[in-house]
């Protein structure tokens, strides 16, 4: 007979009346030591590399820097890399505004400290751009918001200078941060490597307030620069900063002040070099002696329009130096950034002292262009160039000599001595032949939408059009038809039944646009034949519907103007006959009922209008059972239309009041077939589940088509997902949206996201037989997290073998999460209200400590490492030579096993460590000098049992190898608490710990918790009592290791229930409650229930304080 247990009502009010029942079945693996049943797959980005603007390079000058670069994006803001541009790691989905960033700058003393801004203000980096922290002095609503230039004293760099401003892109991005782009002219500067800043007026009013540029003379520490309000020389005495403006050269109309767009010093800092604009939005470049500036105009020199391929109204801006040279003579770099004035400009120029003047040693060269002419030949990758030169420079003198340019959506590399016809290379994809290219880790695009099968996938971009891989998705290459720029939409239709004309064919839709696309932009949708097997082409594109002619009866009229609004947001194909195409536009919902006779152009059934009015339909979806039932999501609610397929006025029923956002976010439909095997269920009218998102947080399911919905989501669920790469971004009244959504059987996939911001987080819902749905964090952590999951799609498609759930991410591009298996991916589960039971074969799987597991790639430490694996860590490898070696992100625990050194290179680092490196031990400061070393030993003794590294074991002779062998062993200094000895000499500890704070050797401070480690080889010997010792070390340096051996079940209930429960023979567990879902608090009256296999009945009283729900949840005891 089942117990019956009542929970009490902690809250003076009576408690709510209403009740909802669930049958939770016991089926989780919940203890860290045990073998995880499913494989954890984290998100793969399928990316062809690049795509959003590449704003600026910056190289790493300092004596540690070469090799190393960055490039800041207004797609993923920064991006490193490591092998001089070979591969890229972008690191910026870690910064707090990462959407937009235009300059980054590393201290030239120090290449760990990295500086990166842009629209959401600063964020800082010490271990050289891996991690990063943001300075709340800048961004959103501050006095300086939006920052576009950055410069550091080489001399004396704690001496940092900030400029205001929008760079090159628009004015209203500032709207962004709430900032207004004309105010007071603003910078801000700090004396102590940013630990404060002062803010100083560089020019007396108000008006555009733009920056440039800024250089500081490294021969006294004075600072140039150059702004809409022009060019300025500021010098600091003590603690302040004084300006004086820089006349303008007299060919500018508004001498003295006349806007410049960039500045540097050339000749050991004799020469300024400034962009001076000479008429309305065009720019010339200038120069003068550092000596001669002042109030004189007479004092420049006009470089550029020597020979006519700089012509004097060229919009010229930020001239770049060569730092190799010295004396008078001079290499310089100068870029069009205009749309009509493209490509990068080279000319060596000297300083006649004879004539006191500059002139020109080699003559002014374009050196890199697009390809209107057959002469460039380089290769320019898969997108192409418009050769708008956002950025560019020279490598630094202590690197091999290169040419570096960002071409708008591009980045490009020459070498010196090769030819700029043919030698410049792309450096943010790689060519692997037939005109395909792979990412070098680049993700910068925005994309919004996905389709595929077998090895096919095509990716709809906003800027770069249609992208198409036969591989799935490793290589890719731009095919799309001419003049689709904004492909908002795809389907890949299967056409059965039909003789010839059977087979796979992608449907494209979207307009030229550029930036997005505009709302009244003119559409068109595009059809193209794939071959059998999906490994090519079987036909060239053909325009069916749309374009400036409205063809084939898809015509609109805005505001007066013919086929504006035509742009197709979403396409659907009838599920039944995939022949008929269903088109969501901006101006209402057309259809055709054959497209392939579109293509074909006899007996054409063109696209009708069949509703809509004129308000924007942002998604229709096809039901997966019904033909000619749809559903479509517009701008005033939900609709369910009938007899779609065929009718000239099908039924419109108004199914739900959500509606879209104006910018066609915070909402989204899916609708899907339950995975029962039941033949009711393949029936006409069998259920299909419908979903729809509400910005307000709430999430809606129906199994019925829309006649009644139950919510299954809402905000209180969704704040409790706490992914720890994105939560620090929000506030708490962060506004929800939901962005890609998609259903497979019994399982519901989506994303959340909040304004122009990273994305809040992914989640998996598993939906048991009843309705109730479980859901579960699905984000993931570390090397494996979905940094960016604001997405305007997704869709589960099988590739290769294997379904996926893929996004469309607006800003870092496609990215895909296996799901074939039941319970793969479960990650942290989150239920609340609408908890509900796993469904069959789904597995509760723990969060588990990440491990990176420093290797030599022998094969006794592959052994280890699926040991501890078989124990419940998830492991990361990585070579003792990488590059990228001290990157612990997403990391809990760094373990540098005895065959491995790394010298102090984790010293810092604020991940768990545990160390058996000998040699190591002073380097970390685990021991003095020379207080470590080898000796001989097969047992250890516990000296401090109670300890928690030591696992539990107690005793004087602990057999912890197999046979003797040589152990590392170190005399902890400062704090540390030997926790393991050599039996033979207590002296020697064999395991020692430091605390968080902990005094270490050397007058260091241990920054996490440290365990010294005696295996000194990895070779197959350690016992299980050993492997404890080695667990137990693992588990305590990371800090939230015991939390992650004490599960909660995750059941988490608001309201009256009563919940049956049936524990497993020989475990026990503890009922919690907490107000906040934060501080949890074993329920007083209640005593642990001890499994027996017997069923138990739990029965929650739930009442109501402070208007707060107060929750339950049963946990897991392991004592």
């Amino acid at each position: 007979m089942p117990r019956n247990t009542q929970f009490p009502d902690k809250r003076s009010t009576a408690p709510t009346t209403k009740s909802r029942f669930f049958h939770v079945f016991a089926s989780f693996l919940l203890f860290v030591l045990a073998p995880p049943t499913t494989t954890q797959a984290g998100w793969e980005s399928r990316n062809p590399g690049g795509g959003g603007q590449v704003q600026g390079i910056h190289f790493d000058a300092s004596p540690t820097g070469p090799g190393k670069l960055f490039f800041s994006s207004d797609m993923e803001g920064t991006s490193i890399s490591s092998d001089y541009g070979a591969t890229w790691n972008p690191t910026g989905a870690r910064q707090q505004n990462h959407l937009m960033k235009w300059v980054t700058a590393v201290d030239p003393q120090d290449g760990d400290r990295v500086y990166s801004v842009g629209l959401g203000g600063l964020d800082i980096s010490d271990d050289g751009g891996l991690t990063w922290r943001y300075d709340p002095t800048f961004g959103e609503g501050k006095a300086i918001a939006a920052i576009a230039a950055i410069a550091i004293d080489p001399v004396d760099t704690n001496r940092i200078y900030i400029g205001n401003g929008w760079a090159n892109k628009t004015r209203n991005q500032l709207r962004e941060v709430d900032q207004n782009e004309e105010g007071p002219y603003t910078m801000a500067y700090s004396l102590d490597r940013g630990a404060t800043w002062t803010f100083s007026t560089y020019t007396s009013g108000a008006g555009p307030r733009n920056t440039f540029d800024i250089e500081v003379d490294p021969s006294n520490g004075d600072i140039y620069l150059s702004s809409e309000a022009g060019l300025f020389r500021g010098a600091v005495s003590g603690q302040t900063l004084t300006w004086s403006p820089i006349a303008s050269p007299a060919q500018a109309p508004d001498t003295p002040s006349a806007q410049s767009q960039g500045v540097c010093l050339a000749g050991n800092a004799q020469f300024v070099i400034a962009s001076f604009e000479t008429s309305t939005d065009n720019y010339a470049i200038f120069a003068a002696r550092k000596s001669d500036l002042g109030s004189a105009a007479s004092t420049w020199t006009q470089l550029s329009g020597f020979d006519g391929e700089i012509g004097p109204d060229a919009q010229c801006w930020r001239p770049r130096t060569d730092p190799r040279d010295t004396g008078n003579t001079f290499h310089l770099l100068v870029g069009g950034i205009s749309q009509g004035n493209r490509g990068l400009f080279e000319a060596e120029l000297e300083w006649d002292t004879t004539e006191t003047t500059f002139a020109l040693l080699q003559p002014w060269t374009k050196i890199f262009n697009k390809t209107p002419g057959t002469e460039w030949n380089y290769d320019h990758g898969w997108k192409g160039t418009n050769a708008v030169c956002r950025n560019y420079g020279y490598t630094p003198a202590n690197w091999a000599r290169q040419t570096w340019v960002s071409s708008d959506e591009g980045l490009y590399a020459l070498d010196d001595g090769d030819h700029y016809l043919t030698g410049w290379q792309p450096m943010w994809t790689e060519a692997v032949g037939d005109g395909t290219y792979r990412s070098r880790g680049v993700v910068s695009t925005f994309n919004w939408d996905m389709v595929g099968k077998a090895s096919f996938v095509a990716q709809g971009q906003a800027d770069n059009g249609l992208v198409t891989s036969f591989d799935g998705g490793a290589t890719w290459k731009r095919e799309g038809p001419n003049g689709l720029n904004d492909n908002r939409s795809l389907v890949l239709a299967e056409v059965t039944g039909h003789g010839a004309d059977d087979g796979h064919y992608l449907i494209a839709g979207g307009s030229g646009a550029y930036g997005g696309g505009v709302s009244w932009a003119v559409g068109s949708v595009y059809a193209r034949r794939l071959n059998s097997d999906l490994s090519g082409w079987d036909g060239d594109w053909v325009t069916i519907g749309g374009g400036n002619t409205g063809l084939n009866g898809m015509i609109h009229n805005w505001n007066g103007e013919q086929a504006r609004g035509s742009r197709p947001n979403s396409i659907a194909a009838d599920t039944n006959d995939p022949r008929v195409l269903y088109v969501a536009t901006e101006k209402g919902l057309y259809r055709t009922t054959d497209f392939l006779s579109l293509m074909k152009g006899v007996d054409k059934q063109t696209f009708q209008r069949i509703g809509g009015g004129d308000l924007s339909i942002r998604q229709v979806v096809a039901d997966p059972r019904e033909v000619g039932t749809i559903y479509v999501l517009q701008n005033d609610g939900t609709y369910r239309v009938s007899n779609a397929a065929t009718a000239s006025n099908p039924t419109w029923l108004k199914i739900s009041t959500i509606q879209a956002s104006g910018d066609g976010t915070g909402r989204a439909i899916a609708a899907w077939v339950p995975a029962i095997d039941d033949p009711l269920y393949s029936a006409p009218g069998a259920p299909v589940y419908l979903a729809v998102g509400h910005q307000n947080g709430d999430l809606f399911l129906s199994s019925d088509r829309g006649d009644t919905f139950d919510t299954i989501l809402d905000r209180e669920l969704i704040l409790a997902v706490h992914a720890p790469e994105l939560e620090q971004w929000f506030e708490s009244d962060f506004a929800i949206k939901y962005g890609a959504m998609a259903g497979q059987g019994d399982r519901l996939f989506l994303t959340i996201d909040s304004d122009n911001r990273h994305g809040y987080a992914a989640l998996k819902g598993v939906i048991a037989a009843d309705g109730t749905v479980a859901w579960y964090d699905f984000t993931d952590t570390g090397v494996d997290a979905l940094l960016y999951p604001r997405a305007r799609r997704g869709r589960v498609f099988e590739t290769q073998g294997d379904n996926y759930f893929h996004i469309a991410s607006s800003g870092m591009g496609l990215h895909r999460r296996n799901i074939s298996e039941p319970g793969l991916g479960n990650g942290q589960r989150i239920d609340g209200n609408f908890a509900g039971p796993d469904s069959p074969g789904e597995s509760y799987e723990p969060i588990r400590t990440r491990v990176l597991f420093i290797t030599r790639g022998n094969p006794s430490e592959t052994y280890l490492a699926n040991q501890l694996r078989a124990l419940g860590f998830e492991i990361v490898l990585r070579n003792v030579d990488a590059g990228n070696l001290t990157d612990t992100y997403g990391i809990d625990v760094v373990f540098v096993p005895g065959s491995s050194s790394t010298g102090g290179a984790f010293r810092n680092t604020s991940a768990g460590l545990v160390c058996a490196t000998y040699t190591d031990f002073d380097d970390l400061a685990f021991t003095e000098s020379g207080d470590f070393g080898l000796t001989s030993a097969a047992t250890v003794t516990i000296q401090q049992p109670e300890h928690p590294t030591a696992g539990g074991l107690s005793g004087s002779s602990i057999a912890a190898l197999t046979q003797a062998s040589n152990v590392s062993w170190g005399t902890p200094a400062g704090a540390s608490v030997s926790v393991a000895t050599l039996p033979t000499d207590t002296t020697k500890a064999l395991v020692f710990a430091y605390g968080t704070g902990d005094a270490m050797a050397d007058d260091f401070t241990a920054p996490a918790r440290r365990v010294g480690f005696f295996m000194r080889y990895v070779n197959n010997s350690l016992t299980d009592q050993g492997l404890t010792l080695l667990a137990a070390a693992l588990i305590w340096a990371d800090p939230d290791g015991e939390k992650k051996r004490r599960i909660d079940l995750g059941l988490r209930l608001k309201e009256s229930n009563t919940m049956t429960f049936t524990p497993p023979s020989g475990r026990r567990f503890v009922v919690e409650y907490s107000t906040d879902l934060g501080q949890w608090d074993p329920v007083p009256s209640m005593s642990d229930i001890e499994g027996d296999g017997n069923e138990t009945d739990l029965t929650i009283l739930a009442g109501e304080r402070e208007n707060q729900a107060e929750f339950y949840r049963l946990r897991e005891v392991f004592e």
